[in-house]
Formats: structure tokens, C-alpha cells, sequence
């Protein structure tokens, strides 16, 4: 049976919108504006001749015209996602997805990444640096690096200790500090990265 699949960016849309229940959250998901979002849904309401949505205080609602084909597409482009995956990994090339801190990426992975593909030419790294967790059961992600404790619901290794320094006002530190100079330590406001 031939495909004619029209306006595929204008069905991402709207099955993108439709399940996040809003215009916004689909052009944070899809990388565009909210006004492109719109402006496909319209173009496949013009298309299709009646309203895919009911606006609502609480969102966006299929309209009921709508609400079973959305579900199909839905499904559709879960399908896609999963074809194309099969596609990256079946590549010549494999493909290695890491979560890691920002942080932790500038300071630690980066200055490894020319060893790793002077040993690994073949594998091609993908890096998401946010320090979100991120659901390695998913698919998406090989590894992630984080700091913590070990996660039993995890394989973990660990790379490294962390190692804590105190740094202070020089006076502080001469000699041998009375008393009560360490209950002025805990008056000075700390400073941190966040």
C-alpha cells in the first residue's frame, strides 16, 4: 500500500502538543517557538477542514473529532523513535551517550576526550551535560557520571575521591587558633558553587 504522508511537520506538531497539553511545552520539546506550533496546527486544521484542539483553562484538549487519531499518531511517532534508534545503533559506527554535571565535564571529561578518540576513532560521543538525572532504562543514554553516593539501582563505579578544602582568612590559620576565632568562622558567609 503506497504512503502519502503529508505535512509530517505539522502531525509532529500537533501529536506533540497534544500530549504535553500545550502549545509552549511542545516548542520547548521540538526546538522551535510556540508560534511555529501554532502555525503547523493551523496548517493541518486548514488541511484537514476542523479544529484539532479545544482551548481550555487547563490546557490544551483534543478535540473530540481529534482525540483518536492523536492517539494513533502518538503511537506513530513512537514507532519512528524506535526505528530510528535501531538505525544509530545498527551504524557502522557505534554511538556512545553520556549524562555527566557540567561541572564535572568541563573540568574532568573534556581534557579526556583526544585520548579517548585517538583510542576510540570508530565511536562516535554524544554528551549531554545537565545535571538532571536521567533514566538509563530509557535507551537514550549509555552512562551517566555523577557525584553522590552508589545507587544500588545502579551499576556504579567510582572514578575518584573528592577531596574537600577548607580555605579561610589568613589570620585564621596562624598558629594555633583559639576557640573562640572558630566560632568567628561559622559568622563568615561560605562560599559555593551551586
Amino acid at each position: 500500500m503506497p504512503r502519502n504522508i503529508t505535512h509530517l511537520n505539522a502531525l509532529h506538531a500537533a501529536e506533540t502538543a497534544a500530549r504535553l497539553g500545550s502549545f509552549t511545552r511542545a516548542a520547548r520539546e521540538l526546538g522551535v517557538t510556540p508560534a511555529a506550533v501554532g502555525q503547523q496546527v493551523r496548517i493541518l486544521e486548514d488541511y484537514l477542514g476542523f479544529k484539532l484542539f479545544l482551548r481550555t483553562p487547563n490546557g490544551l484538549q483534543p478535540a473530540p473529532d481529534a482525540s483518536s487519531a492523536l492517539e494513533d499518531l502518538h503511537a506513530g511517532f513512537d514507532r519512528l523513535a524506535s526505528g530510528l534508534q535501531r538505525l544509530r545503533r545498527s551504524g557502522a559506527g557505534a554511538t556512545l551517550a553520556v549524562s555527566v554535571a557540567p561541572a564535572l565535564a568541563g573540568r574532568w571529561l573534556a581534557p579526556r576526550l583526544r585520548n579517548f578518540y585517538e583510542r576510540c576513532p570508530h565511536i562516535d560521543l554524544r554528551m549531554d551535560t545537565s545535571l538532571s538525572l536521567v533514566d538509563l532504562s530509557g535507551g537514550e543514554f549509555n552512562l551517566a557520571v555523577r557525584y553522590g553516593p552508589e545507587d544500588a539501582s545502579f551499576a556504579t563505579s567510582l572514578l575518584f575521591d573528592e577531596y574537600m578544602v577548607p580555605v579561610c582568612l589568613p589570620r585564621l590559620c596562624q598558629g594555633s587558633p583559639e576557640k573562640s576565632e572558630w566560632n568567628e568562622i561559622l559568622r563568615v558567609p561560605f562560599l559555593h558553587i551551586e
